[in-house]
């Protein structure tokens, strides 16, 4: 299958409508290298559309598995594109999730794998979340 790489074909692949606002908004997505909270994309989108239809389409994104939830460590919502599944075939978001401790941006990290987790009998596990803190690259160079 031919490599996907923009918000019309990302969002045909997973038969979304293609409207302004959820290009807008994938747009925004697909120029961040981090994980975004919604008040961030209002800012992004320099608030030319209500809170209320962000969330619907940030849903509507998350539904479709084209974005993943990201948990802050301080608890806060946020989301990211999944980058292997809007451009393959398989969806894959149980990942480590990097905060850098002075710019508090969460990156994920796809290229680490999970290790089996044994869960007692009668668990089922749906989500895991694996968060790692440290010093991001941009941070790093500024600090050195």
């Amino acid at each position: 299958m031919a490599q996907v790489t923009g918000s019309d074909e990302i969002l045909e692949k997973f038969g979304l409508k293609k409207t302004n606002v959820r290009r807008t908004v994938l747009n925004t997505f697909l120029g961040a290298s981090y994980a975004l909270s919604q008040p961030a994309i209002e800012e992004a989108l320099d608030h030319i559309e209500n809170r209320v239809t962000i969330y619907r389409v940030i849903k509507d994104l998350e539904t479709a598995g084209i974005i993943h939830r990201v948990v802050h460590l301080n608890g806060t919502v946020l989301y990211a594109l999944c980058s292997d599944c809007s451009v393959h075939e398989h969806h894959h978001d149980e990942h480590i999730h990097f905060t850098c401790r002075y710019c508090d941006r969460i990156f994920c990290l796809d290229h680490f794998t999970m290790p089996a987790i044994r869960h007692p009998e009668g668990f089922s596990i749906e989500t895991i979340y694996l968060n790692a803190t440290g010093i991001c690259k941009e941070c790093s160079q500024k600090t050195a």
